[in-house]
């Protein structure tokens, strides 16, 4: 997500009629788009149907343009699992994706030569 990240669309009061009654009514006639994107935000969280795990997002700027797999990796990744973990109910389920930080060896299997 980008810092200066902005919806497209948005709820619309049909009570005003006029964007001079919308001005004196002390209301904006639509959204004003940011210049740009700024910084990319990487966020990490956790949650569930109740909502989400209190004190467990993982939030920061990002230092590239490009695709964010480069800077969250297997390590950054584990070590907020690890931070998360004691904060989950017990018989927690964890669903992940296919994310290659989800799944880094620890160990390089050996091979036969």
């Amino acid at each position: 997500m980008n810092e200066r990240h902005s919806e497209t669309r948005v709820w619309q009061d049909t009570t005003i009629k006029s964007s001079y009654e919308a001005s004196s009514s002390n209301l904006t006639v639509g959204l004003t788009a940011p210049k740009g994107k700024g910084r990319r935000l990487i966020i990490t969280h956790i949650g569930s149907k109740e909502g989400f795990v209190r004190d467990a997002a993982d939030i920061f700027i990002g230092k590239k343009s490009g695709d964010y797999h480069e800077e969250m990796d297997g390590n950054h990744f584990e070590t907020w699992f690890e931070t998360i973990m004691p904060k989950l109910k017990l018989q927690s389920i964890i669903v992940m994706d296919n994310a290659p930080y989800h799944s880094v060896k620890k160990e390089k299997i050996p091979t036969s030569s």
